[in-house]
Formats: structure tokens, C-alpha cells, sequence
């Protein structure tokens, strides 16, 4: 319970302007609840290839999607970054780089990416969890 606490303290996400101003700030202060209206993707840089396959495939169909999020984490090369996922990946208003490694102040490993589904619901794309990509699919489509 205590790592999805932590897991919302960090929902405060710059959603216009530059690419380089969107950022993720921790806030202990506000009302995390109300920010949490859609499902969160972190996908971290490195870790699992086909798990992280996966949640990159999801970010490149819903990107610019108004109901859902994602954050990129721990991505050491903005050139490696715009190569892998395009030049224009920060320009979305959905897509946001981490610059302070959130899933490390959380103590979350961070080798499968985290869908954030609401301050009572995670789950990771793993191969524990084979099925949590395709669920995160059906669950954005039963929103159109």
C-alpha cells in the first residue's frame, strides 16, 4: 500500500510548452485524486526487451491519446530516445520524461514497465503479468 502512496506523489505533469519544461515534479501537498484521471505508463529505458516492446507499441498507437499518459523513465540519451520512438515523441501532450528517476525514489526496480491504473490499482508488464499490456488495449478501447 505504501508503494502506491509513493507511486501518486509524483503526478504533477506539466501538460503544455516545451519539451524540454516537461518534467515530473514530486508533491507530497496536493490533491493527488483528482489529478489521477487516467491510466499511467512508466516505461523505463532499459530492463525487460519484450516487455518494454510492448509498452513502447502502446505508446506509439496512443500517443496524443487524451486518456492516457506516459511517463519515460530513465532515458540516458534524448538522441537515442527520438531515434527509437521518433523526433517527435515529446511534443505530445500525453508523453512525459522523467529527469529525476521516480521509480528509483519509490524503490521500484524498474525493469517492467508500471501501468498506473489509480491510486488502488498497478499492475507491471512482466512476464508474470503476460496479460497486462493486452488488458491496458481492451481497457483504452472500451473508453472510445
Amino acid at each position: 500500500m505504501m508503494k502506491i502512496y509513493l507511486y501518486l506523489m509524483f503526478l504533477i505533469f506539466l501538460g503544455c510548452g516545451k519539451s524540454e519544461n516537461k518534467i515530473i515534479y514530486l508533491s507530497s501537498d496536493s490533491r493527488l485524486d483528482n489529478k489521477l484521471k487516467y491510466p499511467t505508463v512508466f516505461i523505463p529505458n532499459a530492463g525487460c526487451p519484450g516487455c518494454i516492446s510492448q509498452a513502447e507499441e502502446i505508446l506509439l498507437t496512443y500517443k496524443g491519446a487524451n486518456y492516457i499518459d506516459f511517463v519515460l523513465c530513465r532515458v540516458i540519451s534524448r538522441k537515442q530516445l527520438n531515434v527509437k520512438l521518433g523526433q517527435d515523441i515529446l511534443n505530445y501532450s500525453n508523453i512525459s520524461l522523467d529527469t529525476i528517476d521516480i521509480l528509483s525514489k519509490l524503490n521500484i526496480t524498474g525493469f517492467y514497465p508500471v501501468i498506473l491504473y489509480s491510486k488502488d490499482s498497478l499492475v507491471e508488464i512482466s512476464p508474470s503479468f503476460p496479460t497486462a499490456g493486452s488488458d491496458l488495449v481492451r481497457y483504452l478501447e472500451s473508453l472510445n
